[in-house]
């Protein structure tokens, strides 16, 4: 029982950090988000550069990015809290879903008032991010118990 406590308050504090690593970054000023991006950008562009690879990336192309893949990845948090309760998947989905919304709204309402605007697309995008991570992990979590179905059946 100790276990399982410590393991959720763990998983817990794992994805309130992340939240506020998303939300901190909300936080900050328009030319420091550009910078960042356009420096990422030009480290990311050399590296493409370099393969050969005919693309250039913007800081705009950058930011979305960066987007998209921080709500995957906190999709993918909240994905993980369905073993921890030992919830059904279907029914655990919906929490997951509305988690994901609610924090991709915050997310941009913090960015209205930190003076950078905020966009219905850019909601549109982090929640397709957790959709997408919530999608990849349902689907790897029916196929291991299809191919356990198969297993036992043999």
């Amino acid at each position: 029982m100790k276990k399982q406590r410590f393991v959720f308050c763990l998983y817990l504090i794992v994805n309130l950090l992340w939240l506020a690593f998303i939300f901190g970054h909300s936080m900050q000023s328009l030319e420091t988000t550009q910078q960042s991006s356009l420096d990422v950008g030009s480290v990311l562009n050399a590296l493409l550069e370099a393969l050969s690879i005919p693309l250039e990336l913007t800081d705009h192309m950058v930011r979305k990015t960066a987007h998209f893949v921080e709500f995957f990845l906190l999709g993918t948090l909240y994905f993980g809290w369905v073993p921890l309760l030992k919830r059904p998947l279907r029914p655990s989905v919906v929490p997951i879903l509305f988690g994901g919304l609610l924090s991709a709204v915050c997310d941009e309402y913090i960015q209205f008032f930190a003076g950078r605007g905020s966009q219905v697309t850019d909601v549109v995008l982090d929640f397709s991010a957790v959709v997408t991570a919530v999608l990849l992990w349902s689907a790897a979590v029916w196929l291991r118990k299809k191919r356990k179905g198969k297993q036992a059946k043999a």
